[in-house]
């Protein structure tokens, strides 16, 4: 199953979005997975709003959701804010209690992900995210 969304950046419709992935995914996999996508749709939009686009009013993110095999799911989050790459922002994240507050959403993400991309490409942060 293949899931396209585009939503405006702001945290009503990211949290629009979110509930919408995790109802689609509780029924078409389990609690656990559509929890986690949820929680990782949720973190990057955030900082992609709070991030990314706090230079402009708004922008568009869209999302991309597909199975690939057993309860595996890749989701891919873009966005046209200036470019950004979270995820080796801060390449040692080390221990949780130890974090500063911008680095927990990150360290969560990172620790439910099987595998983790950015890239810059056509004016877009791309992420690419296997859970």
């Amino acid at each position: 199953m293949k899931l396209k969304m585009k939503c405006n950046s702001t945290f009503e419709e990211i949290e629009r979005i979110g509930t919408e992935i995790r109802n689609i995914y509780r029924k078409k996999i389990n609690d656990q997975k559509a929890f986690e996508l949820e929680l990782i749709f949720n973190e990057i939009c955030s900082n992609i709003i709070r991030h990314g686009y706090r230079c402009c009013k708004s922008g568009i993110i869209e999302v991309q959701l597909d199975n690939l095999k057993d309860d595996t799911v890749e989701i891919i989050i873009m966005d046209s804010s200036p470019k950004f790459d979270p995820i080796n922002y801060k390449e040692k994240l080390g221990e949780f209690e130890n974090l500063e507050k911008g680095g927990m959403g990150l360290y969560i993400i990172k620790k439910i992900a099987r595998d983790l991309e950015y890239k810059y490409e056509n004016n877009k942060n791309i992420y690419k995210i296997i859970v």
